[in-house]
């Protein structure tokens, strides 16, 4: 059994088929039309996107053909295999992509999970943590909405005419136009909820903003107030007076959290007063905004942590927090709103359910050595206290960030990629004249051999690469 693999059989590096790393030769060469760097999912790593699997015989396929060009392409390329890969258009400045090379993965790289942002290893944003269903759709309001770390936000702006502009002196404007129980928005997608479904939640924020102006030489009062059961009694839930200075043009914001117990009423508005003693005050932007959370979070993430580990052969776990386990297998991470830093940093966007398999990997910070392979995996339903659980190849130290993340697959059922050890820096390319050339097998079979340099003529001749 190969050093790659663990006594159970789940591969370590993603090694699959039956064949040894020892000097055993090989049929095939791959054609590669692209090589990319594999950072910041896979640290200083680089893949090489196949076009072709050709063997000794001269037949071309492409990956994903069918199931046994995939298993020719893993099979004899497995991971802790030496190649050689040749570039045809490489020059001086990436030397280190061609030669005698490691592989690392076959397959194509999927993020699961993950809250990094950065190389510092206090670059990650627990807030970004969000699901949301597959498809966009947010997770179903018929279950108990889990903490939503700020998320889940309706912002209407309300829509003024041209005449309801200028508030004269004692006069208000009532706007009427929300209804707390739908039309959440989230990141992607909206949560409809019902009156029921604001049971689950322990609080609701509202906050009103609005834009004055005035034009006159005195200063001018100006009361925004948020209002409930508009139609009847007109309650007030929140207020707040600012004196418009002379000429000025200012907004003026109230806010209010009202627990989930307290609101009887789906009816909520804005209202504007104008509390001066002569002139109009003129309104620009209205706008309402509502966030729910349940609880409402003291820190960014619900329990303080995503994963927690212990000593001795407990080390060896991964278990998950709460907020986790209630998303897994159902929901996926919305990446959509990551803020630029995220953007910078270049994680691909997440289009996998949260849904693990044996041989997934997790890194901790950016630091290559705290990647680990997960080797068996205990379902929320599984476990008795409905916690994920993840047994993981070896000890995580003790002075690592739990909460700075990534989890990813090398998805060997798309095996459009081979993984080698080099480092493509990002100054190394021209995205219109991409690397292209081939990957050998460093120890090959008699009949590839002698057939090498007419397979490489006709490849040539048929303009494959």
């Amino acid at each position: 059994m190969s050093e790659y693999l663990e006594t159970n059989g789940v591969p370590a590096n993603g090694v699959l088929g039956g064949l040894s790393v020892a000097e055993q030769t090989q049929d095939y060469i791959l054609l590669v039309k692209e090589v990319t760097s594999t950072t910041p999912e896979i640290i200083n790593q680089t893949q090489y996107a196949i076009e072709w699997i050709v063997g000794s015989d001269g037949e071309a396929r492409r990956p994903n053909q069918d199931i046994e060009t995939n298993l020719d392409i893993i099979q004899n390329f497995p991971v802790g295999k030496n190649v050689i890969s040749q570039l045809n258009n490489a020059t001086s400045v990436n030397t280190q992509l061609s030669g005698e090379l490691n592989v690392t993965g076959i397959g194509t790289i999927r993020n699961i999970l993950y809250s990094q942002t950065g190389i510092p290893s206090s670059s990650f944003d627990t807030g970004s943590v969000v699901f949301i269903g597959v498809g966009g759709a947010p997770a179903a309001s018929t279950t108990i909405i889990p903490n939503i770390l700020g998320s889940m936000v309706s912002s209407s702006v309300f829509t003024i005419n041209p005449g309801d502009r200028e508030i004269p002196t004692g006069y208000t404007v009532t706007l009427d136009t929300f209804n707390a129980y739908s039309n959440f928005n989230g990141p992607s997608g909206v949560y409809y909820l019902s009156a029921s479904d604001v049971g689950n939640m322990n609080s609701i924020s509202m906050r009103a903003s609005v834009t004055v102006a005035n034009a006159y030489g005195i200063s001018i009062p100006v009361k925004v107030e948020i209002l409930n059961d508009i139609g009847g009694d007109k309650n007030v839930v929140s207020s707040n007076i600012v004196t418009i200075a002379p000429g000025g043009y200012t907004t003026i914001l109230t806010s209010a959290t009202l627990l989930s117990s307290t609101i009887t009423d789906n009816d909520y508005g804005v209202r504007i007063s104008n509390l001066g003693t002569s002139y109009f005050i003129v309104i620009g932007q209205v706008q309402f905004s509502v966030t729910n959370t349940d609880p409402s979070p003291t820190a960014n993430i619900p329990a303080g942590n995503f994963w927690v580990t212990g000593s001795g052969e407990s080390g060896f776990w991964l278990t998950a927090s709460a907020y986790l386990s209630l998303n897994y297998e159902n929901n996926l991470q919305d990446t959509s709103n990551f803020g630029e830093a995220t953007k910078t940093f270049g994680l691909d966007p997440i289009n996998t359910t949260f849904t693990l398999q044996k041989g997934d990997k997790i890194r901790f910070e950016y630091v290559p050595s705290n990647t680990f392979t997960i080797y068996d995996i205990i379902t929320p339903s599984e476990a008795a206290d409905g916690l994920l659980k993840l047994k993981i190849n070896r000890q995580i130290p003790n002075n690592v960030v739990l909460n700075n993340f990534v989890l990813y697959r090398i998805d060997t059922n798309d095996p459009k990629y081979i993984i080698l050890n080099a480092n493509k820096t990002s100054t190394i390319g021209d995205p219109e004249n991409p690397l292209k050339g081939y990957i050998f097998p460093k120890y090959q079979t008699k009949e590839l051999k002698a057939n090498l340099k007419n397979i490489q003529r006709s490849i040539s001749q048929q303009g494959l690469i």
